[in-house]
């Protein structure tokens, strides 16, 4: 079982000889209060792992494989069932990797063996940035059911072994649902008679697992879109890659008052959130710039609201090619989405009224980027390419 546990700045993987033996230490989370895992794809052609698609903690993989595995008009009790068995099976590689199996583990031809905790074949429907774009504003919010039930996991005697989640049992889980049988997501995953784990299940092979049941222990859970993590590792430049901390970037738990500006580069978690130095950002704007190059890119930051309306101002680059939209979270629940819309590579300032009033107190804001997109060459025949990115610079909420 690793355990990630001591503040560090930076997590990187580390080659050990023992014996003649190599040995690969998984990586280390900045204050973690969420297991991390590495996600590797998988070649379901060749059956091997070609690259990592980087480090993530397993809420933010609950959230892009929720968006892939479910839908927006699924019941809440589905939905919820559905995060809690995804987020079991991250947690349960978390602890035993599968870059161990003879099988699993199999790195493509001319690919290094490297590190990783599970496959993109666990969920199939699972890609990078997927609940950026089912943010959680329709119908039954996916996102909303992670955070819901975030820290929950489904164990037996705090220990268990999960087969992914087929897609009979999305529908089976559903239809307990809406035939009114079971009505709560722990009745669908643990109840012995009608859940889907029961021993008759058509669904096949965990009728073996018994003494199911929830556990909401496992880890510090908390109301956010990062859980105030900031995954990183480093394995050179070429795939598998990872992410890297941003340069005079520090994740910190320090509070910014209401009305007073909170630098981009002064994280509480992010994912994927990348370094931008002096020659790396739309020139000639001045500034540190920490900025997502991904769909599902993000920062979140720890703010004081006022218990009152607030409008939400948000500098940045205004990227080409437009728009840059970005989704704003508040303590793990979406709130609105913002654009920058000229294109013209300008630091701007956008602002907008936050869609709700929040209390008076300490809240978790998070900067997502919606939609990346990248073309090898722009416009007119530019010799340059069109690759939109998310730059942040600094924001502040306002008492409007």
């Amino acid at each position: 079982m690793y355990i990630y546990s001591k503040p560090v700045l930076t997590a990187v993987f580390s080659i050990v000889c023992v014996l003649g033996t190599l040995l690969f230490v998984p990586p280390v989370v900045a204050e973690a209060a969420s297991p991390v895992v590495v996600v590797a794809k998988w070649d379901s052609t060749n059956r091997c792992i070609a690259f990592a698609h980087g480090a993530y903690d397993v809420d933010t993989y609950t959230r892009d494989a929720l968006a892939g595995e479910w839908f927006s008009t699924d019941p809440v009790a589905s939905l919820r069932a559905g995060a809690v068995v995804i987020r079991s099976d991250a947690v349960h590689y978390s602890q035993n990797p599968e870059w161990t199996d003879p099988i699993a583990g199999n790195t493509c031809p001319g690919v290094p063996r490297f590190y990783f905790n599970l496959r993109t074949s666990i969920f199939a429907g699972w890609g990078p940035g997927k609940g950026a774009t089912d943010r959680g504003n329709s119908n039954r919010n996916p996102n909303l059911q992670v955070t819901r039930t975030g820290g929950a996991l489904l164990v037996q005697n705090q220990s268990v072994r999960f087969f992914p989640l087929r897609l009979c049992h999305h529908d089976e889980a559903n239809r307990l649902v809406n035939a009114g049988i079971l009505t709560t997501y722990a009745s669908i995953l643990t109840d012995r008679t009608n859940g889907i784990y029961r021993a008759n299940n058509p669904c096949g092979t965990d009728s073996n697992i018994s003494n199911l049941s929830i556990n909401g222990s496992f880890y510090a859970f908390t109301n956010s879109m990062t859980n105030g993590t900031a995954p990183s590792y480093v394995q050179g430049e070429e795939p598998p890659f990872g992410t890297t901390v941003p340069v005079g970037g520090v994740r910190t738990t320090e509070v910014t008052a209401e009305g007073g500006s909170r630098q981009a580069e002064r994280y509480w978690g992010f994912v994927h959130m990348v370094s931008v130095g002096p020659d790396e950002k739309p020139e000639p704007e001045p500034g540190i710039y920490i900025t997502g190059t991904g769909r599902g890119d993000k920062a979140e930051y720890l703010y004081n609201f006022g218990g009152h309306t607030n409008t939400i101002r948000i500098s940045g680059i205004d990227d080409l090619p437009a728009p840059v939209t970005i989704n704003i979270y508040v303590d793990g629940r979406f709130d609105s989405s913002m654009s920058w819309a000229i294109g013209d590579d300008a630091r701007r300032q956008i602002s907008k009224p936050l869609a709700r009033a929040y209390s008076a107190g300490t809240h978790a804001v998070a900067i997502e980027f919606v939609q990346d997109f990248f073309m090898a060459g722009c416009p007119g025949n530019a010799p340059w390419p069109c690759d939109r990115n998310m730059y942040l610079d600094n924001f502040l909420v306002t008492n409007p």
